[in-house]
């Protein structure tokens, strides 16, 4: 199992280099480089930033999160959402993968079981498609990947529908949420936000109801 000193490290290292990322994006040159890049060659700027996305969900329980607010200023919320839904689709079928294939010995080595135990509660054997997409909208892409790849025996088709179904919308979310946050657009900012609280209580709602009945 991987030690909290490596843990540490590793996590330490993502903070440096997110500030450096954050940093640089908020000084002027950067600024000017960034929007020049961005519309030039949105497809690679969004290429880019899906890689991100995909890497952090894959390395565990590292997070991206805080760069989609100021990507989405220079490669517009449509682009910035979709490369989040490309990058996390992508990471959560690959962590699902290796937790699948390579199983509790690689995840307990490079993940650690006690991460992964904690969503044990939430997933029977036999998880339901909607059951995937409700959990998609309100626990963290990455660990869940791979624990729904331990422990369940959902099919691999199953899984990777349901994942897009439940990432869609707050991939968009915090793209749209972010610029209007950084415009001061609050009606705009409002609505997503009303809209993700109904999402995520009824989500929380059906999960505990599913929880109940299969005591």
């Amino acid at each position: 199992m991987r030690s909290k000193l490596t843990q540490k490290i590793i996590l330490g290292v993502w903070v440096v280099l997110l500030g450096i990322v954050v940093y640089l994006l908020l000084t002027n040159i950067s600024n000017e480089v960034l929007h020049t890049v961005a519309e030039e060659n949105p497809l690679l700027g969004g290429i880019l930033f899906a890689l991100i996305m995909f890497s952090t969900t894959v390395v565990a329980p590292l997070t991206s999160l805080p760069l989609v607010p100021i990507v989405a200023m220079f490669l517009g919320p449509f682009t910035t959402g979709l490369a989040c839904f490309v990058g996390w689709t992508l990471g959560a079928v690959v962590a699902f993968l290796i937790g699948r294939h390579l199983g509790q010995p690689f995840v307990a080595k490079y993940i650690g079981m006690e991460k992964i135990k904690k969503y044990e509660k939430y997933i029977p054997p036999e998880t339901s498609f909607m059951l995937i997409v409700v959990l998609r909208m309100c626990v963290p892409v990455d660990l869940l990947s791979y624990a729904l790849g331990l422990l369940s025996t959902v099919s691999f088709r199953v899984y990777t529908l349901a994942t897009m179904i439940g990432i869609l919308w707050f991939s968009f979310a915090f793209a749209y949420g972010g610029v209007a946050l950084m415009n001061r657009d609050y009606v705009l900012l409002a609505s997503i936000g009303v809209a993700s609280v109904l999402i995520l209580g009824f989500s929380w709602f059906y999960i505990r109801r599913k929880l109940i009945s299969s005591k």
